[in-house]
């Protein structure tokens, strides 16, 4: 890449290091280790099943022109030689480089096949045709990113629409926008930056910054916030150096949309509580195990192994959450008096203790009802959090619902 842009200056040296540093290295290698480039072109069996999925995309139609595939042969060969998945899975859009190559063979395979030059397509051939739209249209529909998992509730890849704001939190994130003056340089997250890239000065964040922007416009609850392809990720860019070094104020806090100004020191402006409410989906199991249960808000809680009921029941979600005062509230139920369950909210993976709160059997008004117990506490920066429980008695039945942060003030 840089060497045919020379302005680009950082990044990956590229997808293909077990081969070598450069281009002259990895073709060498792959020229002096035949056998070697074959086996890892065929492994993992996703490789294999991508080269399947797409000439069976076109009927193997291709296979009968190869004068026009072998235009689509270099990426294949490229992508079957990376250890980088999304090169050689039908999900991204990496598979758009050679797509277009393969259809095109597919039309002259199809031609090769039934020679019709000098002949009139046939009914055979009208099938061939309508099963090759009907198989595109299932694909389209199966695999697609605009298809059928696009608007399920999965989290992974295929990458579905987000689920994960609400249109309130959608509309913080416009007003936190309009808040940047329309000449001022700023610097953003990868999903806001399609919102402000029409701008002069609109840049990614990295650090150390390219250029000393006005303006740093990040949401901590999307995924993007601590996510990065090279060097320090957003994350860490805005808590360690930003806000810590006393460059940036924050100027805006709107349900976890921060907006830092250069310079700005002082409370926030424009201010709007943080609220987020996690259950099975996205707290994680330790001891415990995910169990139905129709009494809960969401039908399923994350339950304690009464025969082995002693340590963490569940952990995470490992959420950021902007500076500011909170209260945690745990809706929890047990099936014992003789309950002892430790609540705690941490960071740092656990090292760093924020506030914790022992739960007896006598604070329950009833075993076997759900009932609410909040702890609150402070946070002075951007902070990636985890909300936990620990049993400390044995043979004990407890349940989480879910638990509900409200933030009180910023």
């Amino acid at each position: 890449i840089a060497a045919i842009n020379p302005l680009k200056t950082g990044g990956a040296p590229g997808r293909w290091e077990y081969w070598g540093l450069n281009v002259f290295e990895v073709l060498s290698n792959i020229i002096l280790n035949p056998t070697e480039a074959v086996i890892i072109m065929a492994t993992p069996i996703e490789k294999p099943y991508f080269v399947t999925f797409l000439f069976a995309s076109a009927f193997f139609l291709p296979i009968f022109a190869p004068i026009e595939l072998v235009l689509s042969l270099p990426w294949l060969v490229a992508a079957l030689l990376t250890d980088y998945p999304p090169y050689y899975q039908p999900y991204y859009q990496y598979s758009a480089f050679i797509l277009g190559q393969i259809f095109i063979a597919a039309v002259y395979g199809f031609k090769n096949l039934f020679q019709l030059n000098k002949v009139k397509i046939n009914r055979t051939h009208r099938k061939m045709i309508l099963g090759l739209l009907l198989s595109n249209i299932l694909l389209l529909a199966a695999i697609s990113p605009v298809g059928i998992n696009a608007f399920t509730k999965r989290g992974i890849r295929p990458y579905s629409i987000s689920e994960l704001y609400d249109i309130d939190h959608i509309e913080k994130l416009r007003i936190a926008i309009k808040l940047v003056p329309p000449n001022a340089s700023i610097a953003t997250i990868w999903d806001i930056f399609p919102h402000v890239c029409q701008r002069l000065h609109a840049y990614f964040i990295k650090w150390p910054m390219d250029y000393p922007v006005e303006y740093v416009l990040v949401d901590l609850k999307s995924p993007c916030f601590s996510m990065g392809i090279y060097g320090k990720k957003p994350d860490k860019i805005v808590v360690d150096y930003l806000i810590k070094d006393h460059n940036y104020g924050i100027l805006a806090s709107l349900d976890g949309v921060l907006l830092l100004q250069k310079g700005y020191n002082g409370p926030p402006k424009y201010y709007a509580p943080q609220k987020e409410t996690f259950n099975y989906n996205q707290l994680i199991p330790a001891s415990g195990k995910i169990v139905w249960d129709y009494t809960a808000i969401s039908k399923k809680v994350i339950r304690s192994n009464p025969e082995n009921s002693i340590g963490v029941v569940w952990f995470g979600p490992y959420k950021y959450f902007s500076p500011g005062s909170y209260v945690a509230t745990f809706r929890i139920k047990t099936a014992n008096e003789t309950c002892r369950l430790l609540l705690d909210v941490v960071s740092e993976e656990g090292s760093n203790l924020i506030v914790l709160r022992t739960i007896f059997g006598s604070d329950f008004k009833q075993v076997n009802s759900w009932q609410d117990f909040s702890l609150h506490f402070e946070i002075d920066k951007p902070t990636k959090l985890e909300f936990r429980g620990t049993c400390l008695s044995n043979n004990t039945e407890v349940s989480i619902d879910c638990i509900t942060v409200k933030q009180l003030s910023p």
